[in-house]
């Protein structure tokens, strides 16, 4: 008799942790994506108070880099017999930002 009693109180336990987990899922995904919303609502404010409008371009060195990577990935499975030397000039606008 006591144990049919358990056996059912256990069986309730789970099905209970169970509905409660599918909840806690549902609860979880829409607050995910009231935050996702809410983020991206203050990231686009900030960007019209502010007149966002890209960042400086790249550094000279960001530009080296960028190079190096687009000719090693584009370059053919045998290698080349002679190597390039990329001359990048540094110019920078009066506040010393890349221009």
């Amino acid at each position: 008799m006591f144990d049919e009693v358990i056996v059912a109180l256990l069986v309730l336990n789970m099905g209970f942790s169970l509905w409660m987990l599918r909840v806690l899922g549902l609860q979880l995904k829409q607050t995910v994506g009231q935050l996702d919303q809410m983020v991206d609502e203050k990231i686009q404010r900030i960007k019209g108070e502010v007149g966002f409008e890209g960042g400086e371009p790249p550094n000279a060195i960001q530009q080296a880099i960028g190079h190096w990577l687009h000719n090693t990935l584009s370059r053919s499975s045998t290698p080349s017999p002679t190597a390039s030397i990329i001359d990048v000039d540094v110019v920078r606008d009066a506040a010393g930002k890349f221009s």
